[in-house]
C-alpha cells in the first residue's frame, strides 16, 4: 500500500512538472484576455506566472493585455518573442513654423527586449529623430529625411520624406524614448508635411507612401514591434540540465 502511494505521489509530482515546463498554465489560472493566449511564465494573478520575476505579471483591463501597463501584448510565443502595440512620437509646427503640439514617450522594458526584426523610421520632411536605450550600454541611433517639395507617391522609404533603420540595441536595455525633430525652419513644406512622426514598427507592417503619410500618417497613433523574453540571465549551456530551461 505504501509502495502505491509513493508511485502515485511521483507520478502526481511528474506531470506537475511537465506540465510547467512544457509551458502549460495552471488549470485555474486565466489563459486568455480579449483575443491573446496568456500561457506560462507569462499569467495575470498570483502563482500563475514565474514567481522569480514578476515582469512576466500582465494586466488584463477590459478586454486588453498589457505589459508594464503601457504596452498592449497582442501575442505571446514560446519561441521567445512578444508582440506589443507602441505609441507613435510625433511633433507639429504650424504654418508660422512655431511648435504646435508634440507627443513623445519612455517606455520601461523590464525583462524583456527590442528584437532586431523592427524598424526605426522617421516619417517627415526636413526632419531627424533618435532611439534611445538605456541600460548597462546606452545605445542611439537616428534618422534624417529631407525634402523641400512634395516626394514622388511611390518613391519608398528612402531619405526623401521617410528613412528608416535597423534596430539591434544592447539586450540589457530596459528603457527606450523616441523623439522627432525638425532640421530647420519648416514653413516651406507645411502645406504637405506640418508633423514628424518617429516610431518603431515590426519588420513590413509599415509601406511608405508620400500622398498619404506625409500629412497626416494616415491617422495611425500605434505601430506592432517586437520584443524578446526569456526566463533569467544564463544561457541554456550555463543553466544546464534544470527544471528552469
Amino acid at each position: 500500500m505504501k509502495v502505491q502511494k509513493l508511485i502515485l505521489v511521483a507520478t502526481c509530482f511528474y506531470l506537475a512538472y511537465t506540465q510547467l515546463v512544457d509551458g502549460q498554465p495552471r488549470n485555474d489560472c486565466q489563459t486568455s484576455c480579449g483575443n491573446v493566449t496568456i500561457e506560462y511564465p507569462f499569467g495575470i494573478s498570483q502563482g500563475c506566472y514565474y514567481a522569480d520575476d514578476p515582469s512576466f505579471n500582465l494586466t488584463c483591463n477590459k478586454e486588453k493585455l498589457f505589459f508594464r501597463l503601457n504596452l498592449e501584448v497582442i501575442s505571446i510565443s514560446h519561441s521567445g518573442e512578444l508582440r506589443a502595440m507602441n505609441n507613435i512620437s510625433y511633433t507639429c509646427y504650424d504654418s508660422q513654423g512655431t511648435l504646435s503640439d508634440e507627443d513623445f514617450y519612455l517606455y520601461r522594458l523590464a525583462n524583456v527586449s527590442l528584437s532586431n526584426k523592427n524598424k526605426f523610421t522617421i516619417v517627415g520632411c526636413n526632419a531627424y529623430a533618435y532611439l534611445t536605450t538605456y541600460g548597462i550600454q546606452n545605445y542611439s541611433t537616428g534618422c534624417i529625411s529631407g525634402c523641400d517639395s512634395q516626394p514622388a507617391a511611390n518613391g519608398g522609404c528612402k531619405g526623401a520624406g521617410c528613412c528608416s533603420t535597423d534596430v539591434s540595441v544592447p539586450s540589457d536595455s530596459n528603457r527606450f524614448r523616441i523623439r522627432s525633430f525638425r532640421l530647420q525652419n519648416t514653413t516651406s513644406v507645411y502645406d504637405f508635411s506640418p508633423c514628424k512622426y518617429a516610431f518603431l514598427a515590426e519588420n513590413g507592417t509599415f509601406d511608405f507612401d508620400a500622398l498619404r503619410d506625409l500629412k497626416n500618417l494616415r491617422n495611425v497613433t500605434q505601430f506592432p514591434m517586437v520584443l524578446d523574453w526569456s526566463i533569467g540571465n544564463q544561457t541554456c549551456e550555463q543553466v544546464g540540465n534544470t527544471s528552469l530551461c
